[in-house]
C-alpha cells in the first residue's frame, strides 16, 4: 500500500513538474532568441553608422558622429563602436572638429575620461606624425618639398590638406608638452627652407591631447621662395 502511495505521489509530482520545466525552457529559449534578435538589430544599426564614420566625405563622417552622440545621450551607445570611433579619431588631425567630437564620445563612455580617450587614440597614432595644411593650391609645391624634407627627418606626413580657412601666418602647432621638441625641430627645418614659421603652443586647448603636430602654411607665405 505504501509503495502504491509513493508511486501515486511521484506520478502527481511528475505531472505537475513537467509543465513547469517546459515553461522554463520556453522562457529561456524566448529570452535567448530575443537577445540574439536584439544583437542582430544592433549589429545592423551599428554597421550603418560605421559606413558614415569611415567615409572620406566629411559631411557623412560628421553625420555619423552626430548620430552616435545622440544615441549616447539616450543611453544607447554600443560598446562595439568604441574601437571604430577611436580609429576614426586617430586618422584625423588634432584640430579637426570631427576628432574633437570623437574624443568627447569616447570620454563619455562609462569608466572613461578625456585623458583616457586621448591615450587610447595616441596608442594607435603613428609616431612623429605631422599634418600639413595649405590655404592656396599655389603653395602645394613648397608644401611637397617640406613634406619630403620631413620624411627624410623621420616624420610621417599624410596627404597635404587644402583648407578653406587658412591661418594668416605660418605655424607649427603642438598639442602635448612632450612634442614641443619635435615642433622646434620642424621649425628649424622650415627656417632653413626659408619659411616664415613660428611654433604655437596648443596644449590644454580643446579636446585634442594629440601626439600629432600640425603645420599651417599661412595665407601670406609666398608660393615661391623670395
Amino acid at each position: 500500500m505504501s509503495e502504491k502511495k509513493d508511486r501515486d505521489w511521484l506520478d502527481v509530482t511528475s505531472s505537475l513538474a513537467l509543465p513547469v520545466v517546459i515553461a522554463i525552457f520556453g522562457y529561456l529559449y524566448t529570452w535567448h532568441k530575443d537577445r540574439a534578435d536584439d544583437a542582430q538589430k544592433r549589429w545592423e544599426r551599428d554597421s550603418s553608422y560605421v559606413k558614415f564614420l569611415v567615409s572620406t566625405n566629411e559631411q557623412e563622417r560628421d553625420l555619423g558622429l552626430l548620430i552616435i552622440t545622440d544615441l549616447q545621450n539616450r543611453g544607447q551607445f554600443s560598446e562595439d563602436l568604441r574601437p571604430v570611433v577611436t580609429a576614426v579619431a586617430a586618422g584625423l588631425r588634432p584640430s579637426d572638429p570631427s576628432r574633437g567630437a570623437a574624443v568627447r564620445i569616447l570620454s563619455n563612455v562609462p569608466g572613461s575620461s578625456s585623458s583616457q580617450a586621448s591615450a587610447n587614440i595616441n596608442a594607435i597614432t603613428p609616431a612623429r606624425l605631422v599634418y600639413i595644411q595649405i590655404g592656396h593650391e599655389s603653395q602645394r609645391e613648397r608644401a611637397m618639398e617640406l613634406q619630403d624634407a620631413l620624411r627624410k627627418q623621420g616624420f610621417q606626413t599624410p596627404e597635404i590638406e587644402l583648407v578653406p580657412h587658412p591661418t594668416f601666418n605660418t605655424y607649427i602647432r603642438y598639442f602635448v608638452p612632450k612634442t614641443k621638441d619635435q615642433a622646434n625641430e620642424i621649425n628649424s627645418l622650415m627656417k632653413e627652407m626659408k619659411f616664415s614659421s613660428t611654433v604655437q603652443d596648443f596644449t590644454g586647448t580643446g579636446d585634442s591631447g594629440s601626439d600629432a603636430l600640425e603645420v599651417w602654411i599661412g595665407d601670406k607665405e609666398p608660393a615661391k621662395i623670395p
